[in-house]
């Protein structure tokens, strides 16, 4: 190996991050497409407007 180089591995920790947002992003999706499905697009997006509405 030369001098100057830097080879950095992923710590298991980070694998456990980057597994649980990705498992956290699938469910959010699969959330919404349940939504969808359920309502249609007119309840899925008074849906959508009446949470972001709660944070104001």
């Amino acid at each position: 190996m030369e001098a100057g180089q830097n080879i950095t591995r992923n710590k298991p920790v980070d694998r456990l991050v980057i597994w649980l947002a990705s498992i956290v992003g699938v469910c959010l999706v699969a959330a919404a497409a349940a939504l969808w499905a359920q309502g249609g697009a007119a309840v899925f997006f008074e849906m959508l407007v009446a949470g972001i509405m709660s944070c104001f």
